[in-house]
């Protein structure tokens, strides 16, 4: 399984069990795989990438309550970094 699988894999468990261990391995694989790439325009697109496929595997699942309130706050999260990796200074 590769590190994008296991990080969607773990989000994905966040969402549905509000499991924080869940969402803080994934935060770690994230952090870890942006460091492999090359640079700054491979790792926007890797956060892009993984956000635009949490959105796709979770609308088909049909989050609601609690799981939809993680899944908007996740995809957020992915989303400010990504503005943040953006903005900051090469």
């Amino acid at each position: 399984m590769s590190d994008r699988e296991n990080c969607l894999r773990l989000l994905t468990e966040f969402v549905h069990t509000g499991d924080i261990a869940n969402a803080a391995s994934a935060a770690a694989m994230i952090v870890a795989h942006l460091t492999t790439l090359s640079d700054r325009q491979a790792q926007l697109a890797a956060l892009e990438d993984l956000r635009a496929a949490l959105e796709s595997g979770l609308g088909e699942a049909g989050a609601s309550g609690s799981a939809e309130e993680r899944h908007v706050a996740v995809e957020d999260a992915l989303d400010q970094a990504r503005k943040t990796l953006a903005s900051t200074p090469a």
